[in-house]
């Protein structure tokens, strides 16, 4: 059932009707709205214009006026108060109050621009702005979501001196901690920065668009904001002077060595000859394959895929079945099914994909094979992704790979200093949401805490002993904090201690021989037993960096 719209949208001579999501309609004139909004212009001009070419979320009807005509609904899915608010600045009466509350007014705006209602927009923009200062990151947040570019850039102003401001007072309050080469861990990191720029608002954003305005805050150098840069182009590379972490260069590919479309290895095939052929079907020499190997893992997907059932024959007379991919792919695709057919050995390292061959790889094994071909591939492009782990947690999460997005979390967060995660980008974020990002940020937050409360109970000969277990031991523990390691240890230091170091771990009892005191030995050992107890914690800390976001 539907209910009138108030005054002076209750006229039933009017010429079209807009429906609202809470059945109120609104009896509204084309020449006014045509006027008002090019969106309205066009669909006005445009009679008899069929449903399907119409917006997803309006649909046509008609109603029977007082005067007995017939006039065209347009249901809309916003509620009569919204367009309510809408059509008063459109039409020629007194606009409506000024709303106090920012999510209206957002909510309002982001309606005005969909129906390009111009005046609405202008209007709506003056009251939008005005709550700039009051909540700089929630206008943020709406600017990047309807694409206001003049609005973001002004809220990241804002937001800049309000942070510098805080961490002006935080400065006045707070003793700066630091590890390492003066990385501080206090109120004004990095991670800090990080952190306090994201509100709740953030979560419709993309992870590139916090990564902007945090970049911003730190160092005021960005030229947009809601919008990646072009291709091989980082908006922050100006802010670096020439300095480039590997994961802000992520972009750049990982070229192994290259491999010829027929250098399967040939111990795969020892035991029978080939018995077809498959090739690229843009041209090229095939490569000799084996058809039980391919039914194994695709089924008939890849022995039917010829054009029509069209029959081809190689020079040797062997049948040929063309692929839509390149050669380079369809050889990484059938090395990954002999793998997961024959339980050959993985490939050697000239045979690792580079990314690029990877994604391709991947790809082509989604469309023609099994899930353990699949799986394989997969494994090939996280070995080339964590090469790269910044790039390879949002490919990851945006896939939905768990093991795999917790494992380059961890790398991110245990490999990457704060002012280099910060000033990171990678294309993948533009199409990651912003919790991605931020849940990066708390992993490295609780990461860093957790190793100032291990740095506190250790001395700078445990750091060193422990550096040398680490680079040189084979049963000391791994993945513990290598950089965090040679910030407290010297060659000196590490020389002195080498000697007792290895006969200790070697004789692993308390009496030593002697070249060294009974006394140094004891000494020595002791300070071996915490490296050991170091390092189990270091690699703790990094195994509790993998849960602190959930997906």
């Amino acid at each position: 059932m539907t209910t009138l719209a108030k005054a002076p949208f209750h006229n039933q001579f009017a010429d079209v009707v807009l429906r609202t999501s809470d059945n109120v309609n609104f009896y509204v004139y084309k020449v006014i709205l045509s006027e008002a909004s090019p969106f309205f212009k066009q669909m006005f001009s445009l009679p008899n214009q069929p449903l399907s070419s119409q917006p997803e979320d309006m649909h046509h009807e008609v109603v029977v006026s007082a005067t007995g005509t017939t006039i065209p609904v347009v249901s809309v899915t916003e509620n009569s108060a919204t367009i309510d608010y809408l059509l008063r600045l459109c039409y020629p009466i007194a606009d409506p109050k000024a709303s106090a509350e920012l999510s209206i007014v957002t909510g309002l705006l982001e309606v005005a621009v969909k129906y390009e209602l111009e005046e609405a927009t202008s209007l709506l923009l003056t009251q939008f702005r005005s709550f700039v200062s009051v909540d700089p990151l929630r206008i943020y947040a709406a600017s990047c979501r309807m694409r206001l570019e003049e609005e973001a850039a002004l809220a990241a102003q804002v937001w800049r001196v309000q942070y510098e401001n805080l961490r002006r007072q935080s400065q006045d309050t707070t003793e700066p901690t630091s590890y390492g080469d003066g990385d501080p861990v206090d109120s004004e990191s990095d991670d800090k920065i990080a952190l306090v720029s994201y509100c709740d608002d953030m979560s419709t954003i993309s992870a590139g668009c916090y990564q902007r305005l945090i970049a911003f805050t730190r160092t005021g150098c960005i030229r947009r904001f809601t919008s990646g840069p072009p291709s091989n182009e980082l908006a922050i590379e100006e802010c670096r002077e020439g300095q480039v972490s590997e994961a802000v260069d992520a972009t750049a590919d990982v070229h192994p060595p290259r491999h010829s479309p027929h250098d399967l290895p040939s111990s795969f095939f020892e035991r029978c000859a080939a018995d077809i052929v498959v090739r690229s079907a843009s041209g090229g020499e095939g490569i000799q394959a084996h058809r039980f190997v391919i039914q194994f893992t695709s089924g008939d997907t890849i022995l039917q895929a010829n054009h029509e059932g069209t029959k081809l024959l190689s020079s040797d007379g062997l049948p040929v079945i063309e692929l839509e991919e390149d050669m380079g792919t369809i050889s990484g695709l059938l090395r990954l099914c002999c793998e997961c057919t024959l339980g050959a050995p993985r490939p050697p390292v000239e045979y690792t994909l580079s990314l690029e061959e990877a994604y391709r790889v991947w790809g082509a094994a989604k469309k023609y094979t099994t899930p353990d071909v699949v799986t394989a591939a997969r494994r090939h492009l996280m070995q080339q992704l964590l090469k790269m782990p910044l790039k390879g947690y949002f490919v990851a999460f945006q896939h939905g790979w768990l093991p795999e997005v917790k494992e380059a979390r961890a790398e991110v967060v245990c490999s990457m200093s704060l002012s280099d995660l910060v000033l990171a980008y990678v294309p993948e974020m533009e199409s990651s949401p912003a919790k991605t990002l931020h849940g990066l940020y708390q992993a490295q937050h609780k990461y860093r805490q957790d190793l100032l409360v291990i740095r506190k109970s250790y001395g700078d000969d445990v750091f060193s002993v422990a550096a040398y277990m680490q680079a040189h031991l084979s049963d000391s523990p791994t993945h513990a904090n290598t950089q965090m390691l040679s910030s407290y240890s010297s060659t000196k230091q590490t020389s002195r201690f080498r000697a007792p170091i290895t006969q200790i771990l070697k004789k692993k009892k308390k009496s030593t021989s002697g070249w060294i005191s009974e006394s140094t030995g004891t000494a020595m050992e002791a300070i071996v037993e915490q490296s050991r107890s170091l390092l189990d914690r270091l690699a703790e800390a990094r195994e509790a960096s993998l849960g602190v976001q959930r997906l």
